[in-house]
């Protein structure tokens, strides 16, 4: 299918202007001090120069050990208290972890009853942000997974916010997902896609990870499958996260 140009005012109509490409639908022109010992413990060396020490060998010994004992706990703690990133295997291999968490575009949604809401409303939850549209196949395929990991998972600790980019808005994506069965996923619209040009999205189904403090910890670009241990595991990992207050960049979500 030839790719068209994307204006500002333009919207995404039912029929697909884009092309599948590896299970995702891509949004083309979419801008965007020497050897010498320092402890004072030593011996007269043996040359016999007044002032002049050394170590002896069963003393230098005996410090070493005592370094040893002194390092092996902190270094086992350390090892075990290292936290070694969430788990990446099977469907979420695809997941990228943004080292640097950004923070959320403030840009409105509107959900099913027409009320407008920013994704900072759910500042406490680890958050699965979806965009999606009826007419990209991918985003369908995974919708049922991610209405099951809503269904298991969700509640205070976490909900996902699947965002439909129709131009017809709820009129067009309601009908839709009541077909589909999704009855576990709330709905959300950016008919105008305002919110998937903040978060630079190049194609759908594209995903993001919001931790508790509101702030993207990763992507998943493409069709994944959600209803899966290790899409679990990667979401249980990021609600037993405690995260301390820090200064957010100020950077964009590089593209």
């Amino acid at each position: 299918h030839a790719a068209m140009r994307l204006r500002s005012g333009d919207v995404l109509g039912v029929e697909s202007t884009v092309k599948i490409n590896g299970g995702i639908y891509a949004v083309h022109n979419f801008r965007r001090s020497g050897g010498i010992a320092s402890a004072p413990h030593g011996v007269v060396a043996h040359n016999g120069v007044p002032g002049d020490l050394e170590l002896s060998k069963g003393r230098y010994l005996f410090l070493a050990f005592v370094a040893v004992m002194v390092m092996l706990p902190v270094l086992v703690l350390q090892t075990a208290l290292a936290d070694k990133g969430p788990p990446r295997t099977g469907w979420m291999e695809q997941f990228t972890v943004i080292d640097n968490p950004l923070p959320v575009p403030q840009v409105p949604l509107l959900n099913g009853a027409g009320t407008q809401i920013f994704l900072s409303d759910f500042k406490g939850k680890v958050v699965l942000v979806n965009f999606w549209a009826t007419w990209c196949a991918p985003c369908v395929r995974e919708m049922p997974g991610i209405d099951k990991l809503q269904a298991k998972l969700g509640g205070k600790d976490f909900t996902v916010v699947a965002v439909n980019e129709d131009r017809g808005g709820v009129a067009s994506a309601k009908p839709f997902l009541e077909k589909l069965g999704t009855t576990n996923l709330a709905l959300y619209v950016d008919s105008k896609m305002a919110m998937m040009r903040a978060f630079k999205v190049r194609g759908l189904p594209t995903s993001f990870l919001l931790d508790r403090e509101g702030r993207i910890v990763g992507k998943l670009e493409g069709i994944a499958e959600w209803d899966t241990p290790e899409a679990e595991d990667l979401i249980r990992y990021y609600t037993k996260q405690t995260t301390s207050a820090q200064t957010l960049p100020k950077t964009a979500i590089s593209g």
